[in-house]
């Protein structure tokens, strides 16, 4: 049994979370955050297997509770589930260690497939934050594209 504890205080993309894994016989979600200021009680309670949450809702879990969630609770494979667009934002939440990523436009059939991959502590990245990834890693940096001194052959040719 997997067990999760859900960290969205958004009613209606909570509702569809809850619906999809308890079409799930192995999933649990043993308990749901509604206030920012209960999720470390809960984790500290509950210690689930899976923490699923959105560090991008205005008033609730913002990057730094993230990020000092995940430093005070390493063991705890985490999936985060976002409508964030910000690039340089997911790749700073990618960096600090979460197990995997999803937009908030991901299927069901992509989001159990991130359940189960994060939960075994692999890694799970939508085909969008893929992207991201792939942009920051292949395409250079204007820093790191220097100009070529050409030969005077070169020039005349």
């Amino acid at each position: 049994m997997i067990r999760i504890l859900l960290a969205d205080n958004q009613p209606l993309t909570a509702a569809g979370l809850i619906s999809i894994l308890h079409e799930r016989t192995d999933l649990s979600v043993v308990d749901q955050v509604s206030k920012a200021n209960r999720l470390q009680e809960l984790l500290e309670i509950h210690n689930p297997d899976l923490l699923i949450v959105d560090y991008c809702l205005s008033g609730y879990i913002d990057m730094g509770e993230l990020l000092r969630l995940l430093e005070a609770f390493p063991k705890t494979n985490v999936l985060v589930i976002s409508s964030d667009n910000d690039k340089s934002t997911i790749l700073s939440i990618l960096q600090s260690g979460v197990n995997g990523y999803l937009t908030k436009e991901c299927s069901r059939d992509e989001i159990l497939m991130a359940v189960y991959a994060v939960a075994r502590g692999e890694k799970f990245f939508c085909h969008k934050i893929l992207n991201i990834i792939m942009e920051k890693h292949l395409t250079p940096s204007p820093a790191e594209v220097l100009p070529t001194v050409l030969t005077a052959r070169e020039i005349e040719i």
